[in-house]
């Protein structure tokens, strides 16, 4: 017969192995035998283990769909049985979408079991690569950095935590009593204040990422002096003032000397700012040096990455 009938044959036959299909070629010999059993059994292990693989991963697939199905209609019904209001109710399902994006995006800390098996030190380390570029953009942070990283290393391993938020959240309110200093990481945030009490004219601040605010809990009680809503989804990593001042109480003389003199040189700006303008806000001052343009820029000398832009309503 021709090679072209012959290979046609020759794979029919070994398709017939592997499904259920009959062949026109028929084993005579004994060897012949032994090859067909051989692949028959070969055939059939290799079929089952590919079918069962692709089951499964349709299986897990399927399951995690449901899951997620399921989570929502929960939610949504929640909300309805509780007479949540529409606003409220809307804002909930965004925020609960976002994060579940976010998720998808960037990975949390928190989801890798396996950085659960660390090392004290190693996860120190890890934590401190992660998240100190965040706080690169204060001087303070920038000095710490260069006169003990091992103080640096506590600091962020135990005061510095990250949050999310939906767009049109609030970070804060006036007049609430604040214990932590932030740090925009992602997205776009809006500050609101008065300049004076008996103002009715207020100002916005626009702030992006590798801004911050609020320094103010770090070295003294404070109270917000207005409030912050988020232009759209954003992130922030958040400072506790309380375990920053734990760590820092702690170190050597030279740190110690650091923190205090920027502590000094905090409440004299602020005391100045007070008494030239009249009013402070929960910004960093060189942000509000002038505050009668559309737009007020900071140097890197501030330690300030960025700019703050102002609009009056």
């Amino acid at each position: 017969e021709a090679y072209g009938v012959q290979y046609l044959t020759a794979m029919q036959w070994s398709l017939s192995r592997f499904t259920p299909g009959a062949s026109s070629v028929n084993v005579n010999a004994m060897s012949e035998r032994f090859f067909d059993t051989v692949v028959q059994v070969t055939s059939l292990v290799v079929s089952s283990c590919f079918v069962s693989s692709i089951t499964s991963t349709m299986g897990q697939i399927w399951a995690l769909n449901r899951y997620a199905s399921t989570q929502i209609f929960l939610l949504k019904k929640f909300l309805v049985q509780h007479k949540v209001s529409r606003g409220l109710a809307s804002r909930v399902t965004r925020y609960v979408d976002c994060v579940l994006e976010l998720r998808h995006k960037k990975l949390p800390f928190g989801k890798v079991d396996y950085l659960k098996l660390l090392s004290g030190p190693l996860n120190v380390e890890l934590q401190c690569e992660l998240f100190e570029p965040h706080l690169m953009v204060h001087r303070l942070f920038q000095t710490l950095h260069q006169a003990n990283k091992t103080c640096m290393r506590q600091i962020i391993s135990t005061s510095l935590s990250v949050e999310y938020y939906a767009k049109n959240d609030s970070l804060f309110s006036t007049g609430q009593e604040m214990r932590d200093m932030f740090f925009l990481t992602k997205g776009c945030m809006a500050y609101r204040f008065r300049p004076a009490k008996t103002s009715v004219e207020t100002k916005l601040a626009y702030l992006e990422a590798g801004q911050w605010l609020c320094e103010h809990p770090l070295w003294m009680p404070w109270e917000t002096k207005g409030n912050v809503k988020g232009l759209t989804d954003f992130e922030v990593s958040i400072m506790n003032a309380q375990k920053f001042i734990d760590v820092t109480a702690k170190q050597r003389t030279e740190v110690h000397a650091l923190v205090r003199q920027q502590a000094v040189r905090f409440a004299v700006s602020l005391q100045t700012f007070k008494s030239f303008y009249n009013f402070v806000t929960d910004l960093p001052f060189e942000n509000l040096a002038w505050l009668g343009g559309p737009k007020a820029s900071t140097s890197k000398e501030e330690g300030m990455k960025g700019e703050v832009r102002f609009a009056e309503e």
